[in-house]
Protein backbone atom coordinates (compact mmCIF):
# COMPACT_ATOMS: atom_id res chain seq x y z
CA UNK A 1 0.00 0.00 0.00
CA UNK A 2 1.59 3.35 -0.99
CA UNK A 3 2.32 5.82 1.81
CA UNK A 4 0.68 9.26 2.06
CA UNK A 5 3.65 11.12 0.55
CA UNK A 6 3.64 8.86 -2.50
CA UNK A 7 -0.13 9.22 -2.87
CA UNK A 8 0.05 13.03 -2.68
CA UNK A 9 2.76 13.05 -5.33
CA UNK A 10 0.66 10.80 -7.55
CA UNK A 11 -2.43 12.99 -7.09
CA UNK A 12 -0.39 16.09 -7.98
CA UNK A 13 0.93 14.38 -11.09
CA UNK A 14 -2.55 13.34 -12.18
CA UNK A 15 -3.84 16.89 -11.73
CA UNK A 16 -0.91 18.26 -13.78
CA UNK A 17 -1.20 15.73 -16.62
CA UNK A 18 -3.83 17.62 -18.69
CA UNK A 19 -1.84 20.86 -18.42
CA UNK A 20 1.33 19.08 -19.53
CA UNK A 21 -0.52 17.43 -22.41
CA UNK A 22 -2.00 20.74 -23.55
CA UNK A 23 1.43 22.40 -23.48
CA UNK A 24 2.88 19.60 -25.63
CA UNK A 25 -0.06 19.91 -28.04
CA UNK A 26 0.51 23.66 -28.25
CA UNK A 27 4.14 23.07 -29.23
CA UNK A 28 2.98 20.59 -31.87
CA UNK A 29 0.54 23.18 -33.23
CA UNK A 30 3.32 25.72 -33.55
CA UNK A 31 6.11 23.57 -34.94
CA UNK A 32 4.47 20.59 -36.68
CA UNK A 33 1.17 21.90 -38.02
CA UNK A 34 2.46 23.96 -41.01
CA UNK A 35 4.09 20.97 -42.72
CA UNK A 36 1.24 18.67 -41.79
CA UNK A 37 -1.29 21.11 -43.27
CA UNK A 38 0.55 21.12 -46.58
CA UNK A 39 0.29 17.32 -46.64
CA UNK A 40 -3.48 17.32 -46.08
CA UNK A 41 -4.32 20.07 -48.56
CA UNK A 42 -4.29 17.60 -51.44
CA UNK A 43 -6.91 14.86 -50.84
CA UNK A 44 -5.59 11.32 -51.08
CA UNK A 45 -6.33 7.81 -49.90
CA UNK A 46 -3.26 7.85 -47.67
CA UNK A 47 -4.57 10.95 -45.88
CA UNK A 48 -7.92 9.20 -45.39
CA UNK A 49 -6.12 6.17 -43.96
CA UNK A 50 -4.15 8.41 -41.62
CA UNK A 51 -7.38 10.06 -40.49
CA UNK A 52 -8.96 6.68 -39.77
CA UNK A 53 -5.90 5.70 -37.73
CA UNK A 54 -6.08 8.89 -35.66
CA UNK A 55 -9.80 8.35 -35.17
CA UNK A 56 -9.33 4.79 -33.88
CA UNK A 57 -6.59 5.95 -31.50
CA UNK A 58 -8.86 8.78 -30.37
CA UNK A 59 -11.59 6.28 -29.50
CA UNK A 60 -9.02 4.22 -27.57
CA UNK A 61 -7.94 7.34 -25.68
CA UNK A 62 -11.51 8.26 -24.70
CA UNK A 63 -12.12 4.69 -23.58
CA UNK A 64 -9.03 4.83 -21.35
CA UNK A 65 -10.24 8.09 -19.82
CA UNK A 66 -13.60 6.53 -19.03
CA UNK A 67 -11.91 3.54 -17.38
CA UNK A 68 -10.27 5.80 -14.78
CA UNK A 69 -11.78 5.86 -11.31
CA UNK A 70 -12.64 9.07 -9.47
CA UNK A 71 -9.85 10.77 -7.58
CA UNK A 72 -10.80 11.44 -3.93
CA UNK A 73 -10.97 14.94 -2.58
CA UNK A 74 -13.48 17.76 -2.35
CA UNK A 75 -13.83 19.40 -5.73
CA UNK A 76 -13.78 23.15 -6.19
CA UNK A 77 -15.69 22.75 -9.44
CA UNK A 78 -17.57 20.04 -11.27
CA UNK A 79 -18.77 20.09 -14.88
CA UNK A 80 -22.50 20.84 -15.17
CA UNK A 81 -24.47 17.60 -15.11
CA UNK A 82 -25.98 18.24 -18.57
CA UNK A 83 -22.56 17.87 -20.19
CA UNK A 84 -22.12 14.47 -18.56
CA UNK A 85 -25.57 13.23 -19.55
CA UNK A 86 -25.25 10.09 -21.75
CA UNK A 87 -27.92 11.38 -24.18
CA UNK A 88 -26.07 14.65 -24.65
CA UNK A 89 -22.80 12.76 -25.09
CA UNK A 90 -24.47 10.49 -27.66
CA UNK A 91 -25.67 13.52 -29.64
CA UNK A 92 -22.23 15.14 -29.59
CA UNK A 93 -20.62 11.83 -30.58
CA UNK A 94 -23.08 11.55 -33.49
CA UNK A 95 -22.18 15.06 -34.69
CA UNK A 96 -18.49 14.24 -34.42
CA UNK A 97 -19.14 11.07 -36.41
CA UNK A 98 -20.74 13.12 -39.18
CA UNK A 99 -17.70 15.41 -39.17
CA UNK A 100 -15.45 12.37 -39.37
CA UNK A 101 -17.44 10.88 -42.26
CA UNK A 102 -17.40 14.15 -44.17
CA UNK A 103 -13.65 14.53 -43.74
CA UNK A 104 -12.90 10.99 -44.89
CA UNK A 105 -15.22 11.46 -47.89
CA UNK A 106 -13.37 14.67 -48.76
CA UNK A 107 -9.98 12.99 -48.55
CA UNK A 108 -10.96 10.06 -50.81
CA UNK A 109 -12.48 12.44 -53.37
CA UNK A 110 -16.04 11.22 -52.88
CA UNK A 111 -17.69 14.59 -53.43
CA UNK A 112 -15.87 15.12 -56.71
CA UNK A 113 -16.74 11.61 -57.91
CA UNK A 114 -20.50 11.97 -57.35
CA UNK A 115 -20.48 15.17 -59.38
CA UNK A 116 -19.05 13.35 -62.37
CA UNK A 117 -21.22 10.22 -62.39
CA UNK A 118 -21.77 8.99 -65.92
CA UNK A 119 -24.51 6.42 -66.46
CA UNK A 120 -22.63 5.25 -69.52
CA UNK A 121 -19.73 4.02 -67.38
CA UNK A 122 -21.54 3.05 -64.16
CA UNK A 123 -24.27 0.43 -63.97
CA UNK A 124 -26.89 0.24 -61.22
CA UNK A 125 -24.66 -1.84 -58.94
CA UNK A 126 -21.75 0.57 -59.15
CA UNK A 127 -24.06 3.54 -58.69
CA UNK A 128 -25.59 1.94 -55.58
CA UNK A 129 -22.15 1.22 -54.15
CA UNK A 130 -21.09 4.81 -54.73
CA UNK A 131 -24.24 6.58 -53.57
CA UNK A 132 -25.60 4.24 -50.88
CA UNK A 133 -23.19 1.63 -49.57
CA UNK A 134 -20.10 3.80 -49.30
CA UNK A 135 -21.81 6.60 -47.29
CA UNK A 136 -23.46 3.94 -45.14
CA UNK A 137 -20.13 2.25 -44.45
CA UNK A 138 -18.48 5.56 -43.59
CA UNK A 139 -21.36 6.57 -41.33
CA UNK A 140 -21.39 3.21 -39.56
CA UNK A 141 -17.66 3.33 -38.90
CA UNK A 142 -17.79 6.92 -37.70
CA UNK A 143 -20.51 5.99 -35.19
CA UNK A 144 -17.96 3.89 -33.29
CA UNK A 145 -17.38 6.97 -31.16
CA UNK A 146 -20.93 6.75 -29.76
CA UNK A 147 -20.12 3.36 -28.23
CA UNK A 148 -17.01 4.76 -26.58
CA UNK A 149 -18.39 8.11 -25.39
CA UNK A 150 -22.02 7.46 -24.48
CA UNK A 151 -22.45 3.79 -23.56
CA UNK A 152 -21.76 2.64 -19.98
CA UNK A 153 -18.11 1.89 -19.18
CA UNK A 154 -16.97 0.54 -15.83
CA UNK A 155 -14.44 2.83 -14.14
CA UNK A 156 -12.28 0.15 -12.59
CA UNK A 157 -8.75 1.59 -12.63
CA UNK A 158 -8.26 2.92 -9.07
CA UNK A 159 -6.18 6.00 -8.35
CA UNK A 160 -3.89 3.86 -6.20
CA UNK A 161 -2.92 1.78 -9.25
CA UNK A 162 0.41 2.49 -10.92
CA UNK A 163 -1.42 2.21 -14.24
CA UNK A 164 -3.65 5.19 -13.45
CA UNK A 165 -1.22 8.01 -14.42
CA UNK A 166 -0.06 6.03 -17.47
CA UNK A 167 -3.59 5.44 -18.74
CA UNK A 168 -4.56 9.04 -17.94
CA UNK A 169 -1.60 10.45 -19.85
CA UNK A 170 -2.12 8.10 -22.79
CA UNK A 171 -5.83 8.90 -22.97
CA UNK A 172 -5.21 12.65 -22.91
CA UNK A 173 -2.44 12.45 -25.53
CA UNK A 174 -4.56 10.39 -27.92
CA UNK A 175 -7.51 12.75 -27.51
CA UNK A 176 -5.30 15.80 -28.14
CA UNK A 177 -3.68 14.08 -31.12
CA UNK A 178 -7.10 13.93 -32.77
CA UNK A 179 -7.59 17.60 -31.90
CA UNK A 180 -4.30 18.36 -33.60
CA UNK A 181 -5.26 16.37 -36.69
CA UNK A 182 -8.71 18.00 -36.87
CA UNK A 183 -7.20 21.47 -36.59
CA UNK A 184 -4.74 20.66 -39.35
CA UNK A 185 -7.47 19.24 -41.59
CA UNK A 186 -9.69 22.27 -40.95
CA UNK A 187 -6.85 24.62 -41.90
CA UNK A 188 -6.14 22.59 -45.04
CA UNK A 189 -9.81 22.68 -46.10
CA UNK A 190 -10.04 26.38 -45.32
CA UNK A 191 -7.05 27.03 -47.57
CA UNK A 192 -8.38 24.74 -50.30
CA UNK A 193 -11.79 26.44 -50.28
CA UNK A 194 -10.18 29.91 -50.11
CA UNK A 195 -12.32 30.92 -47.16
CA UNK A 196 -11.61 34.46 -46.08
CA UNK A 197 -10.22 35.09 -42.62
CA UNK A 198 -12.60 36.72 -40.21
CA UNK A 199 -14.46 36.49 -36.95
CA UNK A 200 -17.08 34.20 -38.50
CA UNK A 201 -14.52 31.57 -39.47
CA UNK A 202 -12.87 31.84 -36.07
CA UNK A 203 -16.12 31.46 -34.13
CA UNK A 204 -17.20 28.51 -36.31
CA UNK A 205 -13.82 26.80 -35.89
CA UNK A 206 -13.80 27.30 -32.14
CA UNK A 207 -17.39 26.07 -31.78
CA UNK A 208 -16.71 22.89 -33.79
CA UNK A 209 -13.54 22.13 -31.84
CA UNK A 210 -15.28 22.80 -28.53
CA UNK A 211 -18.26 20.55 -29.27
CA UNK A 212 -15.99 17.84 -30.65
CA UNK A 213 -13.32 17.64 -27.96
CA UNK A 214 -14.79 19.10 -24.78
CA UNK A 215 -16.70 15.89 -23.84
CA UNK A 216 -13.58 13.73 -23.28
CA UNK A 217 -11.90 16.47 -21.27
CA UNK A 218 -15.04 17.08 -19.21
CA UNK A 219 -15.23 13.36 -18.48
CA UNK A 220 -11.63 13.43 -17.31
CA UNK A 221 -12.23 16.57 -15.25
CA UNK A 222 -15.28 15.01 -13.59
CA UNK A 223 -12.90 12.48 -12.04
CA UNK A 224 -10.46 15.11 -10.74
CA UNK A 225 -10.79 17.63 -7.89
CA UNK A 226 -9.39 20.70 -9.67
CA UNK A 227 -10.19 22.40 -13.00
CA UNK A 228 -6.67 23.40 -14.06
CA UNK A 229 -6.83 21.08 -17.05
CA UNK A 230 -9.98 22.77 -18.32
CA UNK A 231 -8.34 26.18 -18.17
CA UNK A 232 -5.35 25.05 -20.22
CA UNK A 233 -7.69 23.19 -22.59
CA UNK A 234 -9.74 26.34 -23.23
CA UNK A 235 -6.60 28.27 -24.14
CA UNK A 236 -5.54 25.42 -26.41
CA UNK A 237 -8.88 25.53 -28.25
CA UNK A 238 -8.63 29.29 -28.69
CA UNK A 239 -5.16 28.91 -30.20
CA UNK A 240 -6.24 25.98 -32.40
CA UNK A 241 -9.20 27.96 -33.77
CA UNK A 242 -6.90 30.87 -34.54
CA UNK A 243 -4.49 28.48 -36.26
CA UNK A 244 -7.26 27.29 -38.61
CA UNK A 245 -7.32 30.75 -40.20
CA UNK A 246 -3.57 30.88 -40.90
Amino acid sequence: MPDMTEMKSRYSLIIALPVITDCLTFLALVYLLPGFTHLLEKPSGWNALLLVLFYILFCVGVYLIRKLDFQPGKSRWRPPAIFLNPKVRALLAFLFGLLMMTTVAYQIGYFESIQSIDTATLDEGDSSALLVYMPGALLGFSMLYILVLAFPVQSNIPVTSKKYPIFALLGLILANAMLLFTTTQAEAMTNALSLSDGIGVYVASFSILLLSFAPPRLLYQSKQPYPYGLISFLFLLLIAAWQVMQ
